[in-house]
């Protein structure tokens, strides 16, 4: 689930370009900084946003400057307009850039680039890569603090030095204690469900910790503070908290994963045909490939299936989803038919996920089932306006990119293998009957209605059990990876 992982959100600001960008101090910054937008990286655990407000920290001293820092997610950051104003410099802002220059006084000067999105800084021309990303948040760009004298031709004070490791272990928990001789501020980030990396804004000379219990492997790397690589024997949770004399991370094995509910979607259906044979509608064929595939589901799977529609219904594109977060599905198919009139010739098997469509097939394709639409139904459940809804929304989905991917791989072998037809490939393109089921989903273009052959063949009872019997083999093989693998 997301709250299984933890990352401080990043932000951005998009700047309006005018025709004379000039230097931008801190309320010039201020003015100019206007929309924004989140950065969302790689299945991570959204901090809440009151949460991710900029604490004053304290005032650190740079030499014979004092520049006021802020705690984002337990990680110091200091202001770079301030910081770059009290060294004599400017910063300016180019399209998706900004850029600080200091003017040379004991030194040849400084030029510094950071990039939206990005965690290298370009100092000099010169690449440094931080493994703690800058923030552009509440009108300002911070940089983190541990890596100013990368960045900056300054001096830092003394780190935090790391005293102590230990791992214990108890039942299913396995905890590393970090022991340090003053606060350090930290983050973690869970890279995949059992590889973990922590970084502590201190020095160790402790270079090795043998591994007990759920940490099968830990990796050490001194970069301005300390990274700790941590691997796991089982998929975990990881959780970082606060000691007295430290930090202390505990890794907690995963319940296993089951499949517990299944949503299989007929396509169309009641006043929206779906594509138009000669002889068949799409909107008859889905259902009762879907009726069929349920059927076989229940004689394999303990799992609860559920169909969106049962019977000759219309259904709003985005009622179905919301029908499949409503029962808590850990699986979601839609099954359609396609069509091709301006190509009769074309045929065969095709599965889709949802993400950006890339090809003008995927598109076309995505055109047309979205096409339900022009049915308007009132909107009982409209999406919340907030930027915080959105960015949940958003997180939650992208979770399941990738088993979605490997849902749609799935069922395209099995189909391609039982029915022996052309194999269409697995494609992605952005449907509405996809958008916001915070699972596991696909959509299934089972032959072309436009095609005299295939419209048949879908005419055809037996034929239609077939496709049920190798969607029922592409799910379950789907299944039981996950059950296994536990993700």
């Amino acid at each position: 689930m997301i709250a299984d992982w933890f990352l401080v959100p990043g932000f951005w600001f998009l700047v309006p370009r005018t025709k004379n960008q000039g230097p931008r101090t801190g309320s010039h910054l201020h003015s100019a900084l206007c929309t924004l937008h989140f950065e969302i990286p790689i299945l991570v655990a959204l901090v809440s946003l009151a949460a991710s407000a900029p604490a004053l920290a304290r005032e650190l001293r740079l030499q014979d400057l004092r520049v006021p820092t802020r705690v984002l997610g337990e990680i110091e950051y200091a202001p770079l307009v301030e910081l770059t104003t009290a060294l004599g410099g400017n910063v300016w802002q180019v399209n998706n850039k900004f850029i600080a220059i200091l003017p040379p006084k004991d030194d040849p000067g400084c030029e510094i680039v950071l990039t939206q999105g990005k965690n290298r800084v370009l100092v000099n021309g010169q690449a440094v890569m931080l493994p703690v990303p800058f923030k552009f948040l509440d009108n300002e760009v911070y940089v983190p603090s541990a890596f100013l004298n990368q960045i900056f031709p300054v001096r830092l004070s003394r780190m935090p030095q790391v005293l102590s490791l230990s791992l214990s272990t108890s039942r299913d928990t396995t905890v590393l204690r970090i022991e340090t001789d003053s606060a350090a501020f930290y983050s973690s980030i869970a890279v995949t469900s059992t590889a973990f990396r922590i970084y502590l804004q201190a020095d160790c000379r402790i270079r090795r910790l043998d591994p007990t219990g759920l940490v099968s492997r830990i990796d050490f790397v001194q970069r301005n503070g300390t990274e700790l690589f941590v691997n796991t024997s089982q998929p975990a949770v990881c959780r970082v908290s606060r000691t007295n004399q430290g930090v202390a991370v505990k890794f907690a094995a995963r319940a296993r994963r089951r499949v517990n509910t299944i949503v299989i979607d007929p396509g169309h259906g009641g006043k929206d045909p779906g594509a138009l044979g000669t002889h068949l509608k799409e909107k008859d064929a889905n259902l009762d490939i879907a009726l069929r595939l349920s059927r076989r589901l229940k004689q394999v799977s303990q799992a609860e299936i559920v169909l969106t529609r049962d019977r000759d219904d219309y259904v709003a594109l985005a009622d179905r989803p919301r029908l499949a977060n409503a029962r808590q599905a850990d699986l979601y198919v839609s099954i359609h038919c396609n069509a091709a009139p301006d190509a009769p010739g074309a045929q065969g098997f095709e599965t889709f996920f949802l993400s950006a469509a890339r090809t003008d097939w995927e598109r076309a394709v995505m055109s047309r089932e979205n096409g339900a639409l022009a049915f308007p139904v009132p909107d009982t459940n409209k999406a919340r306006a907030d930027m915080v809804g959105s960015i949940l929304r958003d997180l939650a989905q992208n979770e399941f990119l990738k088993e979605s991917e490997d849902l749609a791989d799935g069922i395209q072998s099995s189909v391609t293998t039982w029915l022996k037809g052309k194999d269409r490939g697995v494609k992605q393109a952005d449907f509405v009957v996809l958008r916001n089921a915070y699972m596991p989903a696909a959509l299934v273009e089972c032959g072309f209605l436009t095609n005299a052959a295939e419209e048949k063949l879908l005419g055809a009872g037996d034929y239609r059990e077939r496709i049920a019997t190798a969607l029922c083999g592409g799910i379950g093989q789907f299944i039981r990876a996950v059950e296994q693998q536990g993700r």
